[in-house]
C-alpha cells in the first residue's frame, strides 16, 4: 500500500492512501451521501503530479494523487 497523501477536498483535509484517485471517490469525501442520479458534481484540481498537474474530472475518469494536492467538488442540479 501507498504511504499515506494529504489532500485538500473543499479546504478539508483528507487522507488517501492510493496512487489514484475517481470521480466518484473524490465526490464521496467531499459530500458522504452523494446523490448522483438528481445531482451533478463538478470536480476540478491542482496541484497534481507531472501526470496530471491540473484540470477537471467527469464521471469515469481518475487522475494520480500527490500530497497536498487540492481538490474542489460543487453540486449543481440536473434540469
Amino acid at each position: 500500500m501507498k504511504e499515506c497523501v494529504k489532500n485538500s477536498i473543499n479546504s478539508r483535509e483528507k487522507n488517501w492512501q492510493k496512487r489514484k484517485i475517481t470521480y466518484e471517490e473524490v465526490v464521496k469525501l467531499a459530500f458522504p451521501n452523494p446523490n448522483f442520479e438528481s445531482i451533478a458534481y463538478t470536480v476540478t484540481y491542482s496541484g497534481g503530479p507531472k501526470q496530471n498537474p491540473n484540470g477537471s474530472m467527469t464521471k469515469g475518469d481518475s487522475v494520480f494523487v500527490t500530497n497536498k494536492m487540492n481538490f474542489n467538488v460543487t453540486e449543481t442540479n440536473r434540469s
